[in-house]
């Protein structure tokens, strides 16, 4: 099953994610308080929807349908408009024009090149001061343990903050977290991952 059609199925069916904003989604706020946001990789939109509730104005992107659809219901409901749109992050394009762009655990779905191309990209869409948010799960932990995943966006723990050394670390962290897949025995699955936010240095 390709990743559209397996998130198609699990957001047909359920909220695997819940409906709160990841907590370093709302340390944005400490950092930034308007401006234009990218979510790339948005799901059924919690953290999307969190960040238009505060008044930025948000543009959304996700392989699934029906995550699209799940996101657009749930912003009208809130009288939001969010511009949100199916598409493949990888085909992400373009220079600058967004003051935040948010990853949030999606580019272990990336073969390795094809994630640290699209961290490319993303710097040049990023706006002077503005501000990169990512998390992603790193080779510590079940997800890398799969096979499968060997050729995918895992860093080593301390190596997305090297990623973005030409930048300033605003925010930093690495710990375990419990996904949502389950293990053979039926507890979560276990990783560790990092969490980054930085801001593009202003050069002017």
């Amino acid at each position: 099953m390709d990743v559209s059609k397996h998130y198609d199925f699990i957001y047909k069916n359920e909220d695997p994610f819940g409906t709160d904003a990841d907590r370093i989604v709302k340390k944005i706020l400490e950092y930034k308080t308007k401006g234009l946001v990218l979510d790339l990789g948005a799901g059924q939109g919690r953290n999307s929807v969190f960040l238009a509730k505060q008044g930025f104005d948000v543009s959304a992107i996700d392989i699934s349908s029906i995550g699209i659809e799940k996101l657009t219901e749930k912003a009208n409901s809130f009288g939001l408009k969010i511009d949100a749109k199916v598409g493949d992050i990888r085909d992400l394009k373009g220079t600058g024009a967004y003051d935040v762009i948010l990853a949030i655990f999606v580019l272990h779905h990336l073969e390795l090149e094809q994630a640290e191309k699209l961290i490319s990209v993303v710097k040049e869409k990023t706006e002077p001061n503005g501000l990169n948010v990512i998390c992603a799960f790193t080779k510590e932990g079940d997800f890398y343990k799969n096979p499968k995943s060997k050729n995918d966006f895992y860093p080593n723990q301390g190596e997305l903050k090297k990623v973005y050394s030409d930048w300033e670390v605003l925010f930093w962290e690495e710990k375990e977290t419990r996904a949502y897949q389950k293990r053979p025995d039926g507890n979560p699955m276990v990783n560790t991952a990092s969490f980054l936010i930085v801001q593009k240095i202003n050069s002017s």
